[in-house]
C-alpha cells in the first residue's frame, strides 16, 4: 500500500461521520440515535457508511439474545496518541510486556522490519492492522494467512472455574467489503486458544460479510468452529464487549453482553478440552486472507479472572 493511502487510513474513523437521523430520548441524559446506539450527545450520531457491510442478519442456532441496556458511544481515533512496538532492530520482540502481562506476538513486524502498522499502543490501548501484503504471516503459514495477534500463553485458564474478560474495541471500516466478502471466512479479534492449538474454545469475530459472530469449539462437538450467533454490527464506532465462560468439553458455558445486550446466553455446551490450559490472545487473524487494509482498535481490556464484571454491563467505561 501507498504511503499516501495508508495516511489516509489513519485519519480515523472521523473522516466517515456524518449528522444521523433525529434521536430519541433516552434515560439518565442519553439519547438513542436511528440506528440504535446509545449516545450523550445527539449531534454524534451517525449512520453506517458506504464501506461497512449491511448484510441482513440470519437467524442464529442458539438461544435467543435477551436485550438489557445499549451503551455505544460514537468515538473518532487518530494514530497520533499510539507508539509503535519496533525495537533498535526495527522489528517487534517475540516478547512484550503490556499491561502488566507477559504477551507472545505474533505478527508480521516480528518477522520483517518496516512493518510499523502491525502493532502501535499506549499503556491502555492496542491498535493492530492488516495488509494483504506476503509479509503478514509467519515463515510457517501459508501466504494466504494474516496475522497481528497478542498471545499471553504464560496465564492458563483452569478448566470448571466461572471466569469473567471484558474489553472495549474499534472496527473501522472495509474499504473493499465485496472482496472480503469473496475472498474467505473473515477474521477472529479475540480468541481463547486452546491447550495445543487448533480452532479456538471460543472467539470473537468478523464474518466475512462484517457481521459480529461468536464461536465455540469443543472435544465433544462435532461441528467446528461452532456458530452461536451472529448479528450486524456498526463499523468505526466504540463497542464494548463483557463476557462470563466455564471452559469444560461437557458443561461449558459462555455468557455474552455485547453493548449491555446479552446477546449469548450458552450453558451445557463442550467448550474446550478436558485438558486445562487454554490461554487468551486478542488482535487479528483472518486464516483466509484479506483483500484491503484491517483495522482494529481495543482498550479497557480486563484480562480474564475469577472477578465479577456484571456491573461493567450497563456501564461501560469511555473509550
Amino acid at each position: 500500500m501507498d504511503t499516501t493511502r495508508r495516511n489516509l487510513l489513519r485519519i480515523g474513523a472521523g473522516a466517515f461521520l456524518f449528522p444521523g437521523a433525529a434521536a430519541l430520548a433516552g434515560p439518565r441524559g442519553w439519547v438513542k440515535c436511528s440506528d440504535g446506539s446509545w449516545t450523550k450527545d445527539a449531534s454524534l450520531c451517525v449512520a453506517p457508511t458506504g464501506s461497512a457491510p449491511t448484510a441482513t442478519p440470519t437467524p442464529t442456532p442458539t438461544p435467543t439474545p435477551t436485550p438489557t441496556s445499549t451503551s455505544t458511544t460514537t468515538s473518532t481515533s487518530s494514530t497520533s496518541a499510539y507508539a509503535d512496538s519496533l525495537s533498535s532492530t526495527g522489528m517487534t520482540p517475540n516478547k512484550v510486556s503490556w499491561l502488566g502481562h507477559s504477551w507472545s506476538a505474533d505478527m508480521g513486524s516480528t518477522w520483517n522490519t518496516g512493518m510499523d502498522y502491525c502493532w502501535q499502543h499506549t499503556a491502555t490501548k492496542s491498535r493492530f492492522e492488516l495488509h494483504n501484503t506476503t509479509k503478514d504471516h509467519g515463515d510457517n503459514e501459508p501466504s494466504t494467512k494474516r496475522r497481528s495477534e497478542l498471545h499471553e500463553n504464560t496465564e492458563r485458564m483452569p478448566n470448571g472455574v466461572e471466569m469473567w474478560g471484558a474489553y472495549s474495541f474499534i472496527d473501522h471500516s472495509w474499504s473493499d467489503p465485496a472482496g472480503m466478502k469473496a475472498n474467505g471466512n473473515g477474521g477472529a479479534h479475540m480468541q481463547m486458544h486452546m491447550p495445543s492449538g487448533g480452532s479456538p474454545a471460543f472467539a470473537f469475530r468478523r464474518y466475512k460479510d462484517g457481521r459480529f459472530l461468536i464461536t465455540t469449539n469443543g472435544d465433544n462437538d462435532p461441528t467446528s468452529n461452532h456458530k452461536r450467533y451472529i448479528s450486524s454490527l456498526s463499523f468505526d464506532r466504540v463497542h464494548d464487549i463483557v463476557y462470563r465462560f466455564v471452559i469444560d468439553p461437557m458443561h461449558g458455558r459462555l455468557d455474552v453482553w455485547l453493548d449491555g445486550n446479552h446477546v449469548l446466553n450458552l450453558s451445557d455446551a463442550s467448550i474446550g478440552t478436558s485438558s486445562p490450559g487454554c490461554y487468551f490472545c486478542f488482535g487479528l487473524y483472518y486464516g483466509g486472507g484479506v483483500t484491503c487494509p484491517i483495522v482494529a482498535e481495543f482498550g479497557n481490556l480486563v484480562f480474564p479472572s475469577r472477578t465479577s464484571l456484571s456491573s461493567r454491563i450497563g456501564s461501560p467505561p469511555g473509550w
